[in-house]
Protein backbone atom coordinates (compact mmCIF):
# COMPACT_ATOMS: atom_id res chain seq x y z
CA UNK A 1 0.00 0.00 0.00
CA UNK A 2 3.13 2.27 0.29
CA UNK A 3 1.74 3.98 -3.37
CA UNK A 4 -0.86 5.57 -1.57
CA UNK A 5 2.26 7.77 0.18
CA UNK A 6 2.24 9.36 -3.45
CA UNK A 7 -1.26 11.22 -2.52
CA UNK A 8 -0.09 14.66 -1.51
CA UNK A 9 -1.01 16.20 -4.32
CA UNK A 10 -4.33 14.83 -4.24
CA UNK A 11 -4.77 16.07 -0.72
CA UNK A 12 -3.30 19.24 -1.82
CA UNK A 13 -5.44 20.12 -5.20
CA UNK A 14 -8.58 19.11 -2.68
CA UNK A 15 -7.15 21.59 -0.06
CA UNK A 16 -7.57 24.30 -2.67
CA UNK A 17 -11.81 22.92 -3.37
CA UNK A 18 -14.66 24.93 -1.79
CA UNK A 19 -16.30 23.25 0.57
CA UNK A 20 -19.35 23.37 -1.59
CA UNK A 21 -17.54 21.18 -4.50
CA UNK A 22 -15.97 19.21 -1.40
CA UNK A 23 -19.14 18.27 -0.28
CA UNK A 24 -20.39 17.37 -4.07
CA UNK A 25 -17.55 15.49 -4.27
CA UNK A 26 -18.17 13.71 -1.14
CA UNK A 27 -21.25 13.29 -2.31
CA UNK A 28 -20.11 11.28 -5.79
CA UNK A 29 -17.47 9.39 -3.94
CA UNK A 30 -20.46 8.21 -1.60
CA UNK A 31 -22.66 7.21 -3.97
CA UNK A 32 -20.37 5.30 -5.81
CA UNK A 33 -18.69 3.84 -2.37
CA UNK A 34 -22.42 2.31 -2.27
CA UNK A 35 -22.12 0.82 -5.46
CA UNK A 36 -19.25 -0.76 -5.17
CA UNK A 37 -20.25 -2.37 -1.98
CA UNK A 38 -23.58 -4.29 -3.93
CA UNK A 39 -21.23 -5.09 -6.36
CA UNK A 40 -19.07 -6.61 -4.06
CA UNK A 41 -22.06 -8.50 -1.75
CA UNK A 42 -23.46 -9.73 -5.26
CA UNK A 43 -20.11 -11.18 -6.66
CA UNK A 44 -19.38 -13.06 -3.24
CA UNK A 45 -22.78 -14.28 -3.03
CA UNK A 46 -22.12 -15.58 -6.57
CA UNK A 47 -18.87 -16.91 -5.56
CA UNK A 48 -20.43 -19.11 -2.68
CA UNK A 49 -23.03 -20.17 -5.11
CA UNK A 50 -20.94 -21.86 -7.87
CA UNK A 51 -18.56 -22.88 -5.19
CA UNK A 52 -21.88 -25.00 -3.67
CA UNK A 53 -22.53 -26.16 -7.53
CA UNK A 54 -18.56 -26.80 -7.54
CA UNK A 55 -19.03 -29.31 -4.57
CA UNK A 56 -22.11 -31.21 -6.06
CA UNK A 57 -20.62 -31.45 -9.16
CA UNK A 58 -17.22 -33.19 -7.64
CA UNK A 59 -19.24 -35.17 -5.60
CA UNK A 60 -21.37 -36.32 -8.14
CA UNK A 61 -18.14 -36.99 -10.01
CA UNK A 62 -16.82 -39.14 -6.85
CA UNK A 63 -19.88 -40.98 -7.18
CA UNK A 64 -20.08 -41.76 -11.22
CA UNK A 65 -16.34 -42.76 -11.37
CA UNK A 66 -17.60 -45.82 -10.06
CA UNK A 67 -20.20 -46.74 -12.30
CA UNK A 68 -19.73 -44.50 -14.94
CA UNK A 69 -16.31 -43.02 -16.04
CA UNK A 70 -17.21 -40.72 -18.82
CA UNK A 71 -20.09 -39.44 -16.81
CA UNK A 72 -17.61 -38.69 -13.90
CA UNK A 73 -15.43 -37.03 -16.53
CA UNK A 74 -18.43 -34.63 -18.16
CA UNK A 75 -19.25 -33.61 -14.34
CA UNK A 76 -15.61 -32.90 -13.47
CA UNK A 77 -15.24 -31.05 -16.75
CA UNK A 78 -18.69 -28.86 -15.42
CA UNK A 79 -16.81 -28.41 -12.05
CA UNK A 80 -13.64 -27.41 -13.96
CA UNK A 81 -16.08 -24.73 -15.56
CA UNK A 82 -17.23 -23.74 -12.22
CA UNK A 83 -14.11 -23.51 -10.83
CA UNK A 84 -12.47 -21.24 -13.86
CA UNK A 85 -15.96 -18.48 -12.97
CA UNK A 86 -15.28 -18.65 -9.26
CA UNK A 87 -11.77 -17.84 -10.04
CA UNK A 88 -12.70 -15.16 -12.75
CA UNK A 89 -15.18 -14.03 -9.70
CA UNK A 90 -13.08 -13.70 -7.16
CA UNK A 91 -10.42 -11.68 -9.29
CA UNK A 92 -13.03 -9.29 -10.10
CA UNK A 93 -13.75 -9.39 -6.65
CA UNK A 94 -10.38 -8.04 -5.79
CA UNK A 95 -10.83 -5.01 -8.56
CA UNK A 96 -14.23 -4.14 -6.74
CA UNK A 97 -12.60 -4.34 -3.36
CA UNK A 98 -9.74 -1.80 -4.65
CA UNK A 99 -12.16 0.34 -6.10
CA UNK A 100 -14.49 0.87 -3.07
CA UNK A 101 -11.34 1.38 -0.86
CA UNK A 102 -10.82 4.10 -3.54
CA UNK A 103 -13.63 5.75 -2.98
CA UNK A 104 -13.60 5.29 0.81
CA UNK A 105 -10.04 6.63 0.82
CA UNK A 106 -11.65 9.36 -1.29
CA UNK A 107 -14.19 10.54 1.57
CA UNK A 108 -11.94 10.29 4.41
CA UNK A 109 -9.80 12.94 2.92
CA UNK A 110 -12.61 15.19 1.89
CA UNK A 111 -13.95 14.95 5.25
CA UNK A 112 -10.56 15.22 6.60
CA UNK A 113 -10.21 18.64 4.89
CA UNK A 114 -13.25 19.80 5.63
CA UNK A 115 -12.90 19.57 9.07
CA UNK A 116 -9.51 21.23 9.27
CA UNK A 117 -7.85 18.24 10.18
CA UNK A 118 -3.88 19.18 9.26
CA UNK A 119 -2.71 16.09 6.80
CA UNK A 120 0.43 14.36 6.60
CA UNK A 121 0.94 11.63 4.14
CA UNK A 122 2.92 9.77 5.95
CA UNK A 123 0.11 8.58 8.08
CA UNK A 124 -2.14 7.50 5.45
CA UNK A 125 -0.91 4.08 5.93
CA UNK A 126 -2.36 4.49 9.90
CA UNK A 127 -5.54 4.75 7.91
CA UNK A 128 -5.62 1.37 6.32
CA UNK A 129 -6.72 -1.66 8.80
CA UNK A 130 -4.73 -4.84 8.76
CA UNK A 131 -8.28 -6.46 8.18
CA UNK A 132 -8.31 -5.02 4.86
CA UNK A 133 -4.65 -5.63 3.90
CA UNK A 134 -5.30 -9.07 4.75
CA UNK A 135 -8.81 -9.05 2.28
CA UNK A 136 -7.19 -8.02 -0.60
CA UNK A 137 -4.21 -10.36 -0.25
CA UNK A 138 -6.93 -13.21 -0.06
CA UNK A 139 -8.43 -12.05 -3.03
CA UNK A 140 -5.51 -11.32 -4.79
CA UNK A 141 -4.50 -14.69 -4.62
CA UNK A 142 -7.96 -15.51 -6.87
CA UNK A 143 -5.95 -14.70 -9.42
CA UNK A 144 -3.82 -17.17 -9.32
CA UNK A 145 -4.42 -19.77 -12.61
CA UNK A 146 -1.17 -21.37 -12.47
CA UNK A 147 -1.22 -25.38 -11.96
CA UNK A 148 -5.46 -24.71 -11.55
CA UNK A 149 -6.27 -26.98 -14.11
CA UNK A 150 -3.90 -29.61 -13.12
CA UNK A 151 -4.93 -30.26 -10.48
CA UNK A 152 -8.74 -31.13 -11.34
CA UNK A 153 -8.10 -35.30 -10.81
CA UNK A 154 -6.12 -34.57 -7.15
CA UNK A 155 -9.84 -32.77 -6.66
CA UNK A 156 -11.80 -35.78 -7.60
CA UNK A 157 -9.65 -38.42 -5.78
CA UNK A 158 -9.24 -36.40 -2.25
CA UNK A 159 -13.34 -35.58 -2.39
CA UNK A 160 -13.58 -39.70 -2.99
CA UNK A 161 -11.60 -40.47 0.29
Amino acid sequence: MSGLISMKPIYERLGKMSNKKLQKMADVHQKNLLRFIEMRKATTRTIDEKQKKYKKCMLDAVREMKSNVPKALGGGMRARLLKADITVAMSSRSVIRMNEFYHRMMIILIEDILVGVNYNPDRVNNLIPQEFSDLISSSISGTNFTQFLAKLKDEIEEVGQ
